[in-house]
This record gives structure tokens, sequence and C-alpha cells, in this order.
């Protein structure tokens, strides 16, 4: 009896941690989805982004504010002229600097 007890308890861990496995490829895909179709305004009123925070929410909420097109990422930027710093828009492969069409 304690051989037939041990093989269904080590079943029902096998199953539990299916369960788990499926749980969390679930979550994931919520969080993607929402991710990629809620405004930062909405969902992230009461987040504060820090350079402390996970990699993962700077990255969320860089897409919430700059969503469009995937291939688009911003580059630091330098004016000769002025001597200030920004950001512009940057597409892989691109002709010239700063050009968004191609």
């Amino acid at each position: 009896m304690d051989g037939n007890k041990e093989q269904k308890l080590n079943r029902l861990r096998q199953k539990l941690a299916d369960i788990e496995s499926r749980r969390q490829q679930i979550l994931e895909e919520i969080i993607q989805l929402e991710s990629n179709t809620t405004d930062v305004f909405e969902t992230d009123v009461q987040t504060t982004i820090s350079n402390t925070s996970p990699t993962e929410d700077k990255i969320r909420l860089f897409r919430s504010l700059f969503g469009g097109g995937r291939d688009v990422y911003p580059r630091r930027v330098k004016s000769i002229k002025t001597g200030k710093s920004g950001y512009q828009l940057e597409k892989p492969n691109q002709s010239e600097v700063g050009s968004l069409s191609q």
C-alpha cells in the first residue's frame, strides 16, 4: 500500500507542477496583453518609476509613452550648437539620422 500511495503522491505533485507552469504562462500572457493595450496613466497612476525600478517596468512605461512600431527606439543626441542633450526616434538601418520614413 505504501508504494501505491507514493505513486499517487508523485502523480499529484506532477499534476500540481504542470498546473503551476500553465498558470505562469497564462499570467505572462495577461501581463503582455495589458502592457500592450492600456494607457500608462490608467494603470500606473499609483506606481512611480525611478532609476531603481525593475527593467520590465521601465520598458512598459517607455512603450506606453512611445507606442507604435516596435522597430523604433530612442537614440541619445547632443546639440553641437547649444550643448543640450535629448532623445530622437530612430529605426534600425535607416539611411539618414532622424528620418523615420524609409
